[in-house]
């Protein structure tokens, strides 16, 4: 543990002993009506170290104090207005960036919180230009699917498009482009780098990723928030994960132990241990990888000459252009998704949309690993489906 760690875990426990205890005490002060982020959604673009927003926000009532500074508020008037904290729970929160102080000594939190208004409003504009873009890029969605289907991998078209292109790849060519702020811990940052915000409503149904990576290898799974539980119970097992990934090989089946116990339970290798998942070749750059490419980039350079961020910034009070970008895009990329499903370009898995009518072994249709390792000479990746091990196994690769 460093020592900025073990200092925030020394104010975190000196917090949670001082705090006072809310609503209790007859001769307490009197609580006005307040509010509180408890029915917002939390959303975060981030590196995660030790305290990510949303499990800092969670805590005590630290919801309460988030959404009462959100214009700026003293510590007196946070006590006149009822609300009950401890010194060291506001450090608590300047420590982890989501409050700051001023030269006056007046709390403003840190992150865009977005009421209805605000929310209907940043939705109807990504709805609009969602429908523009979707035009543009149909025929690079379609060639994508196509590249799939060729390789038996069709049933895999929707995690790939959102995972691996639109939250993935995109987010690499916005970076390059300097378009937003690479997300990086350091020293001054230990805690979490990126951006945070709070909407209300959230949305119906979103999707996100989830990701593991060891040794140039990465194991992504698209989820939602009704699969989501699954996929942080396979993931919590960080060393099986990582000793998979470890002993990772096109057209290889994994050793008998944990880690093939594990993913066999949740379709990811078949009961052989052979890879039941599409591998993306990032070095060999295959006909799957060449096509993700491309909708990638036909799809930035639309987003960059279309949307209007200092427009965004004007009307919803984000920070600068990255931030603006890191929200609008969040929105966009959702608007999308289901504008390619309407077209019929894509399908949602029922691991996403609905997992309790499903097996846990059918998340391998939300998954897929992507290797970025440097090649031996002698090393041949394929990309249609494996036939000729025991049982018809499927491990994959996207090659040449």
């Amino acid at each position: 543990m460093t020592r900025i760690e073990a200092s925030l875990m020394r104010l975190l426990v000196t917090a949670l002993v001082l705090l006072p205890a809310v609503g209790e005490g007859a001769s307490g002060p009197v609580r006005e009506a307040s509010g509180s982020l408890d029915d917002f959604e939390i959303l975060e673009y981030l590196a995660v170290g030790r305290y990510p927003p949303r499990t800092s926000i969670e805590l005590d009532n630290n919801s309460e104090i988030l959404w009462a500074c959100r214009r700026g508020r003293s510590a007196d008037q946070l006590r006149q207005a009822g609300i009950e904290f401890a010194d060291s729970q506001i450090e608590f929160l300047i420590a982890t960036n989501l409050l700051v102080r001023d030269s006056r000594g007046d709390f403003y939190t840190t992150f865009p919180i977005l009421e209805e208004g605000q929310v209907a409003g940043l939705r109807e504009e990504t709805a609009n230009l969602a429908d523009e873009l979707s035009a543009v890029v149909a025929a690079d969605v379609e060639a994508l699917s196509s590249k799939l289907e060729i390789a038996g991998l069709a049933d895999h078209a929707y995690s790939l498009v959102f995972s691996y292109v639109l939250d993935g790849m995109v987010w690499g060519f916005f970076e390059e482009y300097q378009s937003v702020v690479p997300r990086m811990l350091s020293a001054r940052r230990p805690f979490w780098s990126g951006e945070n915000w709070a909407m209300r409503p959230g949305r119906e149904f979103s999707v996100g990723a989830g990701s593991f990576e060891n040794r140039d290898v990465k194991l992504k799974i698209t989820t939602s928030k009704a699969s989501r539980s699954d996929t942080r119970r396979l993931l919590a097992d960080s060393r099986a994960i990582r000793q998979a990934l470890e002993q990772f090989a096109p057209l290889s089946r994994l050793e008998a132990g944990r880690p093939r116990a594990l993913l066999a339970e949740f379709g990811l290798v078949d009961a052989d241990g052979f890879w039941a998942i599409p591998v993306i070749d990032e070095i060999e750059k295959g006909p799957v990888f060449r096509a993700a490419e491309t909708l990638t980039s036909n799809l930035v350079d639309a987003i960059i000459e279309r949307i209007d961020l200092e427009g965004l910034q004007d009307r919803y009070g984000f920070r600068d252009a990255p931030q603006a970008l890191v929200i609008a895009y969040h929105e966009l990329m959702w608007e999308l998704m289901e504008r390619f499903e309407a077209a019929g370009l894509i399908q949602k898995p029922e691991v996403v949309s609905q997992p309790s009518k499903q097996n846990r072994t059918d998340m391998a249709d939300a998954a897929f690993l992507v290797d970025r390792r440097s090649k031996t000479p002698n090393r041949q990746d394929v990309i249609e489906p494996r036939t000729d091990s025991p049982e018809g196994a499927k491990s994959r690769s996207d090659g040449p």
